[in-house]
């Protein structure tokens, strides 16, 4: 809540989905929607032009896939992000052009360029099961009886 307080008073507009702290008070500038079902993020996503990835960066969260930013950027939004090991290494593998939290003063900071959507086909789980020689490894079970 600090962080997306910070960004409100900077004059930045927030739409914040997902559950709500309790004792969250209402914040000028801030919209929390609480948690979405699936088939309504698209509409939400279609309200933003940038998705925010904050993760403390300690371990190991600073090291795990954030689903977060690929949804992000799948639907084509801008991602905006602290700096912690896994965004920068992804956005480096995979030519994601991510907006630091840092660097962020006033909503003229952010970029208004079209936004690239990067290349995220070797992240389908058919590539993720094949690199893994997962169906042979499951065939290769039955036999071992």
């Amino acid at each position: 809540m600090p962080t997306l307080e910070e960004l409100a008073k900077r004059g930045f507009r927030v739409l914040a989905v997902g559950a709500v702290p309790s004792g969250a008070t209402k914040i000028p500038g801030v919209e929390l929607t609480g948690p979405l079902a699936r088939p309504d993020l698209p509409q939400a996503f279609q309200r933003a032009r940038f998705g925010l990835n904050f993760t403390p960066d300690v371990h190991p969260f600073n090291v795990q896939i954030s689903t977060k930013t690929l949804e992000y950027a799948a639907a084509g939004l801008g991602v905006v992000a602290n700096r912690y090991p896994w965004i920068e290494r992804f956005a480096r593998e995979t030519g994601t052009s991510v907006t630091w939290l840092d660097t962020l003063t006033t909503p003229d900071s952010l970029p208004t360029e079209t936004i690239l959507q990067p290349s995220l086909a070797h992240l389908e789980w058919a590539r993720i099961l094949d690199a893994a020689k997962f169906e042979p490894f499951i065939a290769g079970l039955g036999g071992s009886r």
